[in-house]
């Protein structure tokens, strides 16, 4: 297995008491022990960020062509630094050039309506918003006690 290393996006919220960070979506306990994780214990973690994710991309951004989301990000030095696929990829891009995202299908991508109806930057931050959301409910459901 490979090193698996942080999803850290250096918009810690944990530190303060939330129960799921804002920046990237692991739970506080994920975030001080993430250190002390084996390989595979980094992968658990990793995989169900990656499975929330798609569950919210999945009815707002449609990748329609794979290879030019590629190359625009490698034309862009944006750097997908864990797998996921597409859901990655689109993650990748908002994060870091949301601005430039003004013409969706030169990226590969087609909107949903409701996405199409806003400018990039508040489409990159609704998603992130309903990720959030997302990471705390299955907080609530799965991990809290």
């Amino acid at each position: 297995m490979t090193h698996i290393s942080t999803p850290c996006i250096g918009i810690c919220s944990t530190g303060i008491g939330g129960d799921v960070c804002r920046g990237c979506k692991r739970f506080a306990h994920e975030v001080v022990a993430w250190n002390g994780y084996s390989e595979e214990e980094k992968a658990v973690v990793m995989e169900r960020l990656s499975s929330l994710a798609a569950q919210v991309i999945a009815d707002k951004i449609n990748v329609v062509n794979a290879q030019l989301l590629q190359e625009q990000l490698d034309q862009r030095g944006i750097e997908v630094s864990h797998p996921g696929g597409d859901t990655q990829r689109v993650l990748a891009l908002l994060r870091a050039a949301a601005g430039q995202l003004d013409i969706p299908e030169n990226f590969g991508l087609k909107l949903s309506s409701e996405m199409a109806a806003l400018s990039p930057l508040r489409m990159r931050d609704r998603i992130d918003t309903d990720f959030y959301e997302l990471s705390e409910a299955h907080y609530e459901r799965y991990i809290k006690v």
